[in-house]
């Protein structure tokens, strides 16, 4: 028994919706992961934020050092491995200052 053109759109649309939820959900549960990690930093070197804006930035700063971090290590052209550290949620010129 053939499919209808209108069963076949409404299949694709469906596994299209699937496709989309298992991102988000991926996403969200590597936020959550990523978050619980910035969390044992700050209570691992005492980093505490003037407020809610400036922690949401370090946050930001510390998830775009991860995914350069995770690059790095992932290339394989180093001798040796990056990994987080105090300094994690600096960005590279307020680094470079200390």
């Amino acid at each position: 028994m053939a499919l209808s053109i209108k069963s076949k759109l409404l299949f694709a649309a469906l596994l299209l919706v699937g496709v989309f939820a298992c991102q988000t959900t991926s996403r969200t549960l590597q936020d959550e992961s990523m978050f619980a990690l910035y969390e044992q930093r700050m209570a691992r070197y005492g980093h505490v934020y003037e407020d809610e804006t400036e922690k949401a930035n370090r946050f930001k700063i510390l998830k775009e050092n991860v995914e350069y971090i995770e690059f790095i290590n992932n290339a394989g052209t180093k001798t040796h491995k990056v990994g987080v550290n105090q300094f994690a949620d600096l960005t590279n010129e307020e680094f470079q200052a200390i």
